[in-house]
């Protein structure tokens, strides 16, 4: 982590809140490097305190808040630093954001504040940064063309990729769902948000946890005491 918006992002991907991050002036850092850490590899944040060269992209606005002969209220300038950091560091994470991001995030926006249901809004906090992302653009994907199963299979294995969905031949708009895990709270929740946002309300889904239900002339899911029976 050279950058402070660096450390932004590992304290996000760390599941941390970036605004409790407190910046402070390292005026005896490492002059080749933005964040000062004692451990040049550190990958973990610790307290939440991170020194930060104040001249080593602003000069120009440092140079004379943080003169070595200016003592006069520190307090007041350790604070500016603090905001003007955090300030920074959001915007070089915006930086080349496409529209798609953009729009991403105001669907993220939207789940979390409830627009989509209490119970989507729950959901979406369980799944980790890289799943939650890809979800996004498949949301805007349905947005832009509508819901399909083959989009709903993909969103479905963005979170669980050996899971296998199929059709019932047998039955219209029908799907079940393969889950080569043990089923528990978290992961019925996510499965749950997963078919309630993308497929149509005429479909039912039937999921199956662990064990594989048992489809004729095909050996791997007819073995004793492993099928389930459908």
């Amino acid at each position: 982590m050279n950058y402070a918006w660096e450390v932004v992002l590992r304290a996000m991907e760390q599941g941390l809140d970036p605004h409790g991050i407190q910046f402070h002036p390292e005026l005896n850092g490492n002059p080749y490097r933005e964040a000062s850490f004692d451990e040049l590899n550190l990958t973990e944040l610790g307290d939440g305190s991170v020194g930060i060269n104040p001249l080593y992209r602003f000069t120009h606005l440092f140079g004379v808040l943080f003169d070595i002969n200016e003592d006069r209220y520190p307090q007041m300038r350790a604070m500016l630093f603090d905001v003007f950091m955090h300030y920074r560091s959001q915007l070089d994470l915006r930086q080349g954001l496409t529209k798609s991001e953009y729009y991403a995030r105001a669907i993220l926006r939207d789940l979390l504040t409830g627009a989509y249901g209490e119970r989507a809004a729950e959901a979406v906090t369980l799944f980790s940064n890289a799943e939650a992302k890809s979800i996004l653009y498949c949301m805007l994907t349905l947005i832009k063309g509508g819901g399909s199963i083959e989009l709903f299979r993909h969103a479905v294995r963005t979170v669980y990729p050996k899971a296998m969905i199929y059709r019932n031949n047998d039955v219209f708009r029908e799907v079940l769902i393969y889950l080569p895990r043990r089923k528990n709270e978290a992961d019925e929740k996510k499965l749950d948000f997963l078919v309630s946002m993308f497929l149509d309300i005429n479909y039912t889904a039937y999921a199956f946890w662990g064990r594989h239900f048992g489809v004729i002339d095909i050996e791997e899911t007819l073995r004793f005491d492993e099928m389930l029976i459908f």
